[in-house]
């Protein structure tokens, strides 16, 4: 991934009222959602990014990676974090966030950004840690046998995912009756594939996304991220953690207190990269 890659083609140019769990039917509360005092949409730039077009000088911006928390899901745009740090910095803040996003689709995200600004102001606002990928061909592979296995007969020929299409079209058409089975996923732009794996899986996938970043990028995380005794690679005090203080619309993701909260801290830590402080 360069710089010139980043963007999620599907929601290039778009203006959204609702999306993912900000509507009535994916909502936490939806008396909470009824009640929600302020006006949300979705406007997506050329890119595909809850953002403004990004401007041609990239130099001096401040880059916010992150998920839906920095999407700022089920809220108005200006609540969410990186609206708020372009207010209190004056400097431009760029979003590139993706609700849903990996831990792995951030890190690459982060390094694409380094590639080609290394002494650039980042700040990262990791995901779950159960948000992690595999191999695109592992896993389809994987979805297919769990599929597969759960309707085959004894008649049916051992099958791979690759050979999905040359299986009888009862079976094809079975597969997909039954269980929504669809080998068209190339269409969504999301690199996130969910896997089943252990905690002690998560951990790692999450260190070794850590690890691949510069000392200097500045590090964040939504709350109840993960137990605070959980070595995740990454010193204490190189680390941003706030306390959830409201609700966006959707009853789940944070507001516009929390947000202010959170770039308190930011500035903090953007204050002692001014200074030659080691983050």
């Amino acid at each position: 991934m360069t710089l010139p890659e980043l963007f999620l083609p599907s929601r290039a140019g778009k203006t959204l009222d609702q999306s993912g769990m900000d509507s009535p039917d994916r909502c936490m509360d939806l008396a909470h959602f009824k009640l929600y005092p302020h006006s949300v949409q979705y406007v997506y730039n050329s890119r595909g990014f809850r953002d403004a077009e990004w401007p041609s000088d990239l130099s001096q911006v401040i880059w916010c990676v992150g998920d839906s928390f920095t999407v700022g899901m089920g809220a108005p745009a200006h609540h969410a974090w990186p609206a708020v740090l372009q207010r209190r910095t004056g400097r431009t803040c760029i979003n590139v966030s993706m609700d849903g996003a990996s831990n792995n689709w951030i890190a690459r995200t982060a390094l694409a950004i380094l590639s080609e600004f290394p002494t650039a102001d980042i700040v990262v606002h990791w995901s779950f840690l159960h948000r992690r990928e595999i191999d695109l061909n592992a896993a389809l592979q994987k979805k297919f046998e769990f599929f597969y296995d759960s309707v085959r007969d004894p008649t049916w020929p051992d099958c791979e995912f690759a050979e999905f299409a040359q299986l009888p079209l009862r079976i094809q058409k079975e597969l997909t009756r039954i269980h929504g089975w669809n080998t068209d996923i190339f269409s969504d732009d999301r690199v996130t594939h969910y896997v089943d794996s252990d905690y002690s899986e998560d951990i790692a996938n999450t260190k070794t996304c850590i690890q691949q970043l510069a000392s200097r990028v500045i590090h964040s995380h939504i709350p109840a991220w993960a137990p605070p005794d959980i070595d995740i690679g990454i010193d204490n005090d190189n680390i941003i953690a706030t306390e959830q203080v409201d609700l966006a619309r959707d009853g789940f993701h944070y507001d516009i207190g929390t947000s202010e909260l959170l770039v308190d801290k930011i500035m903090s830590a953007l204050a002692g990269r001014a200074s030659g402080q080691a983050l």
